[in-house]
Protein backbone atom coordinates (compact mmCIF):
# COMPACT_ATOMS: atom_id res chain seq x y z
CA UNK A 1 0.00 0.00 0.00
CA UNK A 2 0.67 3.73 -0.16
CA UNK A 3 1.79 5.51 2.64
CA UNK A 4 -0.46 8.93 2.02
CA UNK A 5 1.80 10.41 4.86
CA UNK A 6 5.07 9.54 2.74
CA UNK A 7 3.41 10.86 -0.66
CA UNK A 8 2.43 13.76 0.87
CA UNK A 9 5.96 14.82 2.03
CA UNK A 10 7.66 14.18 -1.27
CA UNK A 11 4.95 16.36 -3.02
CA UNK A 12 5.74 19.10 -0.56
CA UNK A 13 9.46 18.24 -0.91
CA UNK A 14 8.88 18.82 -4.90
CA UNK A 15 6.88 21.88 -4.45
CA UNK A 16 9.88 23.54 -1.60
CA UNK A 17 12.52 22.82 -4.47
CA UNK A 18 10.41 24.60 -7.35
CA UNK A 19 9.22 27.04 -5.15
CA UNK A 20 6.48 26.32 -4.55
CA UNK A 21 4.69 27.10 -7.98
CA UNK A 22 4.64 23.61 -9.53
CA UNK A 23 1.80 24.07 -11.97
CA UNK A 24 3.75 26.00 -14.49
CA UNK A 25 7.32 23.68 -14.07
CA UNK A 26 4.98 19.93 -14.07
CA UNK A 27 2.32 18.34 -16.12
CA UNK A 28 -1.30 17.69 -14.17
CA UNK A 29 -1.15 14.82 -12.24
CA UNK A 30 -2.47 11.28 -13.79
CA UNK A 31 -3.00 8.89 -10.71
CA UNK A 32 -1.16 4.98 -12.15
CA UNK A 33 -1.90 2.33 -10.38
CA UNK A 34 0.12 -1.13 -10.06
CA UNK A 35 -1.68 -4.22 -8.13
CA UNK A 36 -3.87 -2.17 -6.56
CA UNK A 37 -1.22 0.36 -4.77
CA UNK A 38 -0.76 3.95 -6.23
CA UNK A 39 2.57 4.69 -7.77
CA UNK A 40 4.55 7.85 -6.16
CA UNK A 41 5.76 10.65 -8.38
CA UNK A 42 8.86 10.32 -9.98
CA UNK A 43 12.02 10.76 -7.74
CA UNK A 44 14.08 12.30 -10.25
CA UNK A 45 11.30 15.18 -11.56
CA UNK A 46 8.51 14.96 -8.74
CA UNK A 47 5.91 14.62 -12.33
CA UNK A 48 3.14 11.90 -11.55
CA UNK A 49 3.19 10.90 -15.13
CA UNK A 50 3.46 7.58 -15.61
CA UNK A 51 3.24 5.43 -18.95
CA UNK A 52 3.23 1.66 -19.29
CA UNK A 53 5.77 0.01 -20.65
CA UNK A 54 4.88 -3.59 -20.59
CA UNK A 55 5.60 -6.81 -18.81
CA UNK A 56 8.90 -8.18 -18.57
CA UNK A 57 9.73 -12.27 -17.05
CA UNK A 58 12.62 -12.14 -14.81
CA UNK A 59 13.27 -15.98 -14.35
CA UNK A 60 11.60 -16.64 -10.71
CA UNK A 61 9.32 -13.08 -11.08
CA UNK A 62 7.63 -11.02 -13.33
CA UNK A 63 8.20 -7.33 -13.29
CA UNK A 64 6.47 -4.07 -14.89
CA UNK A 65 8.20 -1.47 -16.28
CA UNK A 66 6.77 2.67 -16.08
CA UNK A 67 8.60 5.44 -17.88
CA UNK A 68 7.55 9.06 -16.58
CA UNK A 69 6.26 11.24 -18.77
CA UNK A 70 7.94 14.47 -18.13
CA UNK A 71 11.76 13.45 -17.47
CA UNK A 72 11.83 9.68 -19.13
CA UNK A 73 13.09 8.04 -15.78
CA UNK A 74 12.10 4.71 -15.75
CA UNK A 75 10.81 2.20 -12.85
CA UNK A 76 10.49 -1.57 -12.41
CA UNK A 77 7.58 -2.68 -10.36
CA UNK A 78 7.53 -6.64 -8.98
CA UNK A 79 4.66 -8.17 -9.80
CA UNK A 80 3.15 -10.51 -6.90
CA UNK A 81 3.16 -13.97 -7.95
Amino acid sequence: MVDLDELERLVALRDQGRGGNVSASLPAPVPKYCCGDRLRPCKQCGADVWKSAGDRARGDWDEEVFDCQNCGNRIYVELPD
